[in-house]
């Protein structure tokens, strides 16, 4: 029998133990595109219980940094030498509203990327449209007289 930390011991009985043998034999059983991390604990998160559990825990963990240094740079241009008596949930919210706020201008400049893309092919098809239709009124750079600049 093996014994895990403060004199647990790991057994046929535990169902840890149980779970964990028969979560070894499905990963090994599928192939690596079928191991996806987040899709296999979607999948058999009801076989799997407690493993489940420990995974969404694990898991949830970022691998960089980047998150917390941008949270605190947040709160750092709300909390300035003027605002120093705010209280932590007041910094809390006021960091949670400029996320938000961020996230809905990244939308509306999208939009707003996506309208210009769409008019600048509207005006590119016109524009080839009556070029092709009309060749005789375009006047190339060699036509043009010097003077009509």
């Amino acid at each position: 029998m093996e014994f895990l930390n403060e004199g647990l011991g790991l057994s046929e009985v535990n169902p840890l133990h149980a779970e964990f043998k028969a979560y070894t034999q499905v990963a090994k059983a599928l192939s690596a595109e079928d191991r996806s991390t987040l899709g296999f604990w979607k999948i058999y998160e009801h076989r799997f219980p407690i493993l489940a559990k420990v995974a969404r825990k694990l898991l949830c963990a970022s691998g960089t940094s980047c998150d917390v240094e941008r949270l605190f740079s947040r709160a750092g241009l709300i909390c300035s030498a003027l605002r120093n008596r705010l209280l932590p949930k007041t910094i809390q919210c006021l960091t949670t509203m400029h996320y938000y706020y961020a996230e809905e201008e990244k939308v509306k400049s999208s939009t707003r990327e996506q309208a210009a893309i769409g008019r600048a092919k509207r005006f590119a098809s016109l524009t080839s449209t009556l070029l092709v239709q009309s060749p005789d009124s375009y006047i190339s750079d060699s036509d043009s007289e010097p003077g009509d600049f």
